[in-house]
């Protein structure tokens, strides 16, 4: 099984951030401006980490993903979603895409 990491919002540095244990293990970084949140890039730090294999990699992401989410929706402002990995989660999470920002749900209709 795969640790789940904690996941917080560090406005300080524009960036929710994951850790695992009290190490940074992912953050997703983000602009904001008046009712939206802008992500524009999710990273994944696994230097030297034997969990660095990509279910680790996949669970990381989901969780910064998710967390992004969940903010967005208690603070009740659009998504404005530059990053391909929250894109992907996304797409794989519909429920969530009443979230989007207008001007980007376009591309996310159902073909």
């Amino acid at each position: 099984m795969i640790e789940q990491p904690d996941v917080v919002d560090v406005p300080a540095r524009g960036r929710y951030e994951a850790r695992l244990a009290g190490e940074l293990v992912g953050y997703a970084a983000y602009r904001t401006m008046p009712g939206r949140l802008i992500v524009v890039d999710t990273v994944i730090v696994t230097p030297g980490r034997p969990e660095a294999d990509p279910a680790h990699r996949q669970a990381v992401g989901d969780a910064l993903s998710a967390a992004v989410l969940a903010d967005v929706r208690r603070r009740r402002t659009n998504l404005s979603p530059l990053c391909p990995a929250l894109v992907d989660y996304l797409r794989r999470n519909p429920q969530h895409r009443d979230l989007i920002d207008p001007a980007y749900r376009g591309a996310f209709a159902e073909a």
